[in-house]
């Protein structure tokens, strides 16, 4: 009895050791299933974090892009305006050099029109004495012509009252 009671024990030790090795498969097998569970969840968060990675890659490649840009515009824009303070600056001489022609161009026109006025002032006097002579010459000359027309008027009018004289003697003879 002994050689059952070994084949007993054994037997008893085989199924315990079969229930302890299911056990564990079991356990195993569920543990495996969790951890594919938790595998396929982790694949899935790995492959969302990818994604997300990607749109942040993107995201951030675009928004250099967009820096980029604006700071390229920036700069055109301070270029502009560094060009526009040069430009106002431009303009203000040119204004002031615009205002300094002008002003010595109306100091040259008034220095001429002055001289223009002196000459014609000048010129006014001597037509003023040329008349002035034109008319002394002319009034001698009338004056002339005048004391020839009495002269002559003189001598007509003595041969008049000398021709009435001869006529009233002639009458009276």
């Amino acid at each position: 009895m002994d050689g059952v009671l070994t084949l007993r024990d054994d037997l008893g030790d085989l199924m315990k050791s079969f229930h302890h090795w299911k056990e564990t498969f079991l356990e195993t097998t569920k543990a495996n299933r969790e951890m594919h569970g938790m595998i396929e969840v982790l694949r899935e968060e790995l492959r969302i974090a990818r994604d997300l990675e990607r749109t942040e890659r993107y995201r951030d490649a675009s928004n250099c892009d967009v820096l980029t840009k604006q700071q390229t515009l920036i700069d055109e824009l301070v270029g502009v305006r560094d060009e526009n303070i040069r430009m106002s600056s431009r303009m203000m001489d040119l204004e002031k050099s615009y205002n300094d022609l002008k002003k010595a161009e109306r100091n040259e026109h008034f220095q001429k029109l002055e001289s223009v006025r002196s000459c014609h002032s000048f010129e006014m006097k001597q037509l003023k004495i040329k008349a002035e002579n034109d008319v002394h010459s002319m009034k001698n000359e009338l004056e002339e012509k005048c004391s020839e027309f009495l002269q002559r008027y003189q001598e007509i009018a003595e041969k008049l009252k000398a021709l009435e004289v001869e006529k009233n003697e002639e009458v009276s003879l």
